[in-house]
């Protein structure tokens, strides 16, 4: 049977790194993109054993929330460290954002 899926990009999936918070955000982003693939991958015959791992809707959900919160800790962690431009005069800014974000 051949069945439609979206393009998903060619990427693999990322590890947590226990010393780096934002891999925790790049990790769940990555998941989310590659998700359509990984049920695919689960679904396959030969995978069965794998099927307890697909997220319910409810986790996948979560997931996202997670992606969503966690990306407003990593786009102001990316402007406050950008090397060629002076940052000390967006800290105050990326502080308040996050204040109201959160």
């Amino acid at each position: 049977v051949n069945c439609w899926h979206p393009p998903v990009p060619s990427l693999q999936l990322l590890r947590d790194i226990d010393i780096r918070w934002s891999s925790t955000f790049l990790m769940i982003d990555r998941i989310i993109k590659l998700y359509p693939a990984i049920i695919v991958h689960i679904n396959h015959p030969a995978n069965s054993a794998l099927l307890p791992y697909l997220f319910t809707n409810e986790e996948y959900q979560v997931l996202n929330d997670l992606r969503d919160i966690l990306l407003i800790a990593h786009a102001s962690q990316e402007l406050l460290s950008v090397e060629k431009a002076p940052t000390i005069s967006f800290t105050l800014p990326v502080f308040e954002l996050l204040i109201d974000s959160w």
